[in-house]
């Protein structure tokens, strides 16, 4: 009951922020003008981060590295997070000035209850959706989640695509019994730049 009441605030608070960032979010041309827990693509991580730090993630074993790919997307523990769990990024191995490709946030659901974050999804899709206008294309589709070898975990996405191809995307992963003991269900908000999601798109 306990993490029910926390999970309930942190979607209440994230709507606020959402609602509070309306005036930005309506200008925007791209993802670029998007934050979440206050970092955006395109900045660097060296504003928030020294080289050392930084560097010692992107070697880290909990780093994923993308197949055959410059890209490598990192874990940040940063103890004042407002809204998310935690917080991910991915930036390029070897750029020095560790420009921020993407944003990665997520909220565990520690009961699966999936329902729930289906609802928490819907709720703020229906948000962006004001927010962004007609200067997004929204698709929503569902599909296997690939890290489930036994094919029983499912995800749902909701896409916001800018004309420059950035885009923002709200994932539920609903995980099967097999894989959800280390990992519960859990909503995932991204925001992608476009030189990131062109690659996704062309090898994902």
């Amino acid at each position: 009951m306990c993490s029910e009441k926390i999970l309930f605030v942190r979607i209440f608070l994230l709507l606020l922020v959402l609602i509070f960032s309306v005036q930005s979010w309506t200008r925007a041309d791209d993802i670029r003008d998007f934050e979440i827990e206050g970092f955006s693509v395109g900045e660097s991580l060296l504003k928030y981060s020294d080289q050392k730090e930084i560097i010692q993630k992107i070697s880290h074993k909990t780093s994923f590295h993308y197949p055959n790919s410059k890209f490598v997307s990192i874990n940040y523990t940063r103890e004042n997070l407002n809204i998310f769990d935690s917080l991910g990024f991915v930036l390029k191995k070897d750029d020095p000035k560790f420009i921020i490709y993407a944003v990665e946030a997520t909220i565990y659901f520690l009961e699966n209850k999936i329902d729930r974050c289906y609802e928490k999804q819907q709720q703020i899709e229906n948000d962006l959706k004001k927010f962004f206008g007609n200067k997004v294309k929204i698709e929503t589709y569902d599909l296997k989640y690939v890290g489930d070898k036994t094919g029983n975990s499912k995800s749902r996405y909701v896409d916001f695509d800018f004309k420059d191809k950035s885009n923002s995307r709200i994932i539920c992963y609903d995980l099967s019994d097999e894989i959800n003991q280390n990992n519960p269900d859990q909503l995932y908000l991204v925001a992608n730049s476009r030189e990131f999601m062109i690659f996704l798109n062309q090898n994902m």
